[in-house]
């Protein structure tokens, strides 16, 4: 079973202490109004991970690098799955989040159509024994 994780809070992501002002976005580039991590304007994994591929970016540092490169940043962990070679703007677990909430909203409500509908028959099936006697 994969760890419950939260999904990506993208009101989180304004930046608040003024030595990061200067801080560019890697995905769409603004600078000074969000961490990369919380990019309002590319909020798939798929989007970022087009602009790191084709920016020739490294999937660990995320800085511009146009050869392989043993990057130092290879082996420091996600901060949001624990896993190493990648940075967390490419994490997918917060993605995996929001589906795993979908998902488990969607049964929720299932299960409270189909109990709805449950205690519906037995009313009925209660109704036509009371007849038969």
């Amino acid at each position: 079973m994969e760890p419950d994780y939260e999904p990506r809070n993208f009101d989180m992501g304004s930046m608040v202490r003024e030595d990061e002002r200067g801080m560019k976005c890697v995905s769409c580039g603004r600078v000074g109004e969000q961490y990369s991590d919380f990019c309002t304007v590319y909020r798939t994994i798929t989007l970022r991970n087009q602009i790191v591929v084709g920016e020739h970016r490294c999937a660990c540092c995320l800085r511009v690098r146009y050869e392989p490169h043993a990057c130092k940043k290879e082996k420091t962990k996600c901060y949001l799955c624990d896993e190493t070679g990648q940075h967390s703007v490419l994490c997918s677990w917060p993605e995996k989040a929001e589906e795993n909430k979908r998902r488990y909203d969607d049964a929720i409500r299932r299960r409270k159509a189909l109990k709805k509908r449950k205690d519906e028959i037995e009313r009925i099936l209660k109704q036509l024994q009371d007849r038969t006697l």
